[in-house]
């Protein structure tokens, strides 16, 4: 089947880590090629050697409650516990098991989300075990690339799957919120200051405290401090750590773009790079109870449980 531009660039397959320098080289080359018009729902790509899941298939009527993107896929947690996804399905990421859960969490091609009963079920691809969880009781969970990190009642965090840099092993600490990222994780301390462990070549560590709120990025990280002012820090090649002069209540990083919400549900965002640009940086007027982004795709929740993405190749919408 003959394949778009958007789908091409949607199933990419994330391999071991290219250099920054690398990442550099992909950027400039899609400033070179000119924007890609990515408006039609996504459908099979025998070409790319994988497939996707059709949009169309993950639109649902029960409304959602939270969404989680990676840019390969995107999940929604129903209203009844249920969870839909779209995108890249070739390790099955796109196809969530049956069940009620609480929490979930889109990582490069592995999906993960806590049950009602607080059990860990993951799903996708899992060549580095990044989808084989622990078995116990948790109380929140994120996703990075290959790897995965839940948090304990007690606070004790464990990790599972790739391990190349440290991300999978997290000090010996009591920590009340985690964050994954591309090849690194956060954690929010109980005295309010954050560590992060994992990938650190481009300046992830972290600023003293106090925090409130954190997300991991793919070479950046941010959190927000108690007032609602956002710091970045860490790569910086599109901005993504140039904060706006802004009061934000929730922050979430991606490969090279930031979204955060404003205190009246507003969502801002900067970062990007050629076309995306202009679409990471205009998020539409919706009032948002949650943002997500991941890759290069934002996503944000609306408060009647519609989801609308405005960035990301193709740009993603799931509807209740």
């Amino acid at each position: 089947m003959n394949s778009s531009p958007c789908q091409d660039r949607l199933v990419r397959r994330p391999q071991r880590r290219p250099s920054f320098t690398a990442y550099l080289g992909v950027a400039i080359l899609a400033m070179a090629l000119g924007p890609v018009s990515c408006t039609t729902p996504l459908r099979s790509n025998s070409d790319s050697g994988g497939t996707t899941r059709d949009l169309d298939s993950a639109v649902n009527t029960n409304g959602f409650t939270q969404v989680s993107t990676s840019g390969w896929v995107i999940c929604g947690l129903r209203r009844d516990g249920s969870v839909v996804c779209a995108g890249e399905n070739s390790d099955g990421e796109a196809s969530p098991p049956t069940g009620k859960f609480a929490q979930i969490s889109s990582g490069g091609t592995h999906v993960c989300a806590l049950d009602v009963e607080s059990r860990i079920s993951c799903w996708g691809a899992n060549s580095l075990g990044q989808s084989t969880p622990p078995s116990g009781q948790f109380v929140q969970i994120s996703t990075g690339l290959t790897h995965s990190c839940a948090l304990q009642p007690d606070g004790v965090v464990i990790c599972w799957g790739s391990n190349s840099y440290g991300e999978a092993t997290p000090p010996s600490e009591v920590f009340i919120k985690i964050s994954c990222g591309e090849y690194n994780t956060c954690g929010l301390r109980q005295d309010a200051s954050i560590t992060c462990w994992g990938y650190n070549d481009s300046g992830q560590t972290e600023p003293a405290g106090p925090f409130i709120d954190l997300s991991a990025g793919r070479y950046h990280a941010c959190g927000i401090r108690p007032g609602g002012r956002a710091v970045c820090w860490g790569g910086n090649p599109f901005g993504e750590t140039n904060v706006p002069n802004s009061t934000f209540s929730q922050i979430s990083a991606g490969a090279f773009i930031t979204c955060a919400l404003v205190e009246n549900g507003r969502a801002r965002c900067w970062g990007g790079f050629g076309d995306e640009r202009a679409k990471v940086t205009s998020p539409p007027s919706d009032v948002f109870a949650q943002i997500t982004v991941g890759g290069g795709s934002a996503c944000g929740l609306v408060g009647n449980g519609s989801v609308v993405c405005w960035a990301g190749t193709p740009v993603l919408a799931l509807e209740p």
